[in-house]
């Protein structure tokens, strides 16, 4: 019994130790491993007025040391670092040191030395543009803008700040209707109208106030003479002109955005039978101003009906059917172009009704005409029929 509890006591001993002895190697003990990071690179010992440019921010850099130490480093524990001291302005080529944590050794940097570049820093006073980005409403008015301060102050590298051409604000004053303030950031710009990004302005934003107002807008539309009445007997009317034909007219968008075309007042033009030339007076509507008045000329030029004979026009007919006489002879009315074209097969004589049964019986007859003519007479009117089969 006894033999066995000192069998056990020393195998509990041995497994702490193995144990402690694992966790040793892991901290502090002889286990390394290795570690890849992206660290900033620093700028030290710059002096006053001189700023270094064309430098990587970044670089990777691989570090060893006792595994826990390595997994508890965060780039922020590195410093890597460009000592820059009793350099003027000018290009040189320089070293990148480092400092790393206690036990932590640097193995490699992906770039140890590199050209950089010093200037200085110089500064400049500009004028601030204010650009409009999209359109206000219809009948909103853009006042010029006041812009606080009007004047900037622009800092960074001389090769830089040498290029800058202008300085503005964007002011997006799309669908505005009311008055745009706002607090913006300059951009600064070269000859090309390119945003030059290492600059600095003083201040960093500026205050725009863009007054707007609501005021009338004015377009162009048609105007549509209001004829009243019929003119003579046997005219009618062939061609009607405004002078002008489109009338400028000015309001609130809100009255102009549904109004297309406007209307005279009434024109009679009962009896008319000659070419004629008025002066009208145009519709007034509440709200709209006609910017060149209100007063426009109007033509109405007539023509005379046209009159024609035709004669020998067949009866449409059944072939069972015997009509006495077959054809007739008729007169027309219409306006010159489509009596002109008309031919006799464009007319159409037929018998007011059918005939069903056998046996003489009389029936008027119907004239068939293209749309725009008109019949005058007819000859004759009403013929005798007479259905000899079924």
């Amino acid at each position: 019994m006894y033999t066995s509890r000192l069998t056990w006591t020393l195998i509990l001993l041995a497994f702490l130790i193995a144990l402690f002895l694992f966790f040793y190697v892991y901290s502090e003990g002889g286990l390394e491993i290795e570690k890849s990071l992206k660290v900033d690179v620093k700028i030290t010992g710059l002096a006053r007025g001189l700023i270094a440019l064309d430098y990587p921010s970044k670089i990777e850099i691989r570090i060893k040391g006792p595994s826990r130490r390595v997994w508890a480093v965060t780039p922020d524990d590195i410093k890597v670092f460009i000592d820059l001291r009793n350099k003027k302005a000018g290009e040189y080529m320089v070293n990148i040191d480092s400092s790393l944590p206690p036990r932590i050794r640097l193995l490699e940097m992906s770039q140890d030395k590199f050209l950089v570049n010093i200037e200085k820093i110089v500064y400049r006073d500009f004028e601030v543009e204010v650009k409009f980005i999209g359109k206000p409403v219809d009948g909103i008015y853009l006042y010029p803008p006041i812009i606080r301060p009007s004047t900037i102050e622009i800092r960074g590298p001389e090769s830089s700040v040498s290029e800058a051409y202008n300085v503005i604000v964007e002011a997006n004053v799309d669908l505005l209707s009311q008055d745009f303030s706002d607090s913006l950031i300059p951009k600064i710009l070269n000859t090309h109208g390119d945003e030059i990004l290492n600059l600095e302005s003083i201040p960093e934003k500026i205050h725009v106030l863009i007054p707007a107002k609501l005021e009338a807008i004015s377009k162009g539309v048609p105007i549509i003479p209001n004829l009243k009445g019929r003119p003579a007997s046997y005219f009618y009317i062939s061609l009607v002109e405004t002078e002008p034909k489109v009338i400028f007219i000015k309001g609130l968008p809100e009255k102009l955005r549904e109004l297309n075309s406007v209307t005279t007042e009434p024109i009679f033009i009962d009896g008319l039978s000659e070419n004629s030339t008025i002066e009208a007076k145009l519709k007034k509507i509440e709200g709209i101003e006609y910017i060149h008045g209100g007063t426009i000329r109007v033509t109405i030029k007539v023509n005379q009906l046209t009159y024609k004979q035709f004669s020998n026009i067949k009866i449409s007919n059944d072939e069972n059917v015997f009509i006495q006489p077959d054809s007739v002879e008729l007169m027309v009315l219409g306006r010159e172009e489509e009596i002109k074209n008309l031919k006799q097969k464009d007319i159409r004589v037929t018998l007011s009704s059918p005939i069903l049964n056998l046996g003489k019986e009389s029936r008027d007859l119907v004239v068939e005409l293209p749309e725009g003519v008109y019949l005058v007479w007819l000859n004759p009117t009403k013929v005798n029929v007479r259905r000899e089969s079924l």
